[in-house]
């Protein structure tokens, strides 16, 4: 005759949960689900500043290289404008560089600008 062999051990059963488990389940889940929506609100904000500062420096990248392809800019400087009514000729020269940049004749609305004095002076 075989011995009869008694071995306690766990196994997984489907077990029915209690209306308690389930309150705490529900309350768990409650607060992971509040969890989950600050940590998705913080992340969109995170991408938004990201890509704010993503597009922020990708438009100095696109402006230097702009420059440095064009190898110049335009930029605001003094200039002075001379009329010279015994050549009857206008030039432009720039202050910082001492260049005539421009050269025309004179038109007639700037020809009868000449004060009276310097008239009078030349008709003589």
């Amino acid at each position: 005759m075989k011995p009869f062999i008694r071995k306690r051990r766990m196994m997984k059963l489907k077990c029915a949960l209690t209306d308690a488990e389930l309150l705490a389940l529900g309350d768990q889940m409650s607060d992971a689900n509040a969890e989950l929506n600050d940590l998705q609100k913080e992340m969109e904000d995170f991408k938004a500043q990201h890509k704010a500062k993503v597009s922020e420096q990708e438009a100095i990248v696109s402006k230097c290289s702009a420059l440095i392809r064009a190898k110049h800019e335009h930029r605001d400087v003094a200039v002075e404008e001379a009329k010279d009514y015994m050549t009857e000729w206008v030039t432009v020269t720039r202050l910082d560089t001492l260049e005539v940049i421009a050269a025309r004749e004179m038109t007639e609305s700037e020809l009868s600008e000449l004060p009276l004095d310097d008239k009078a002076k030349g008709d003589m």
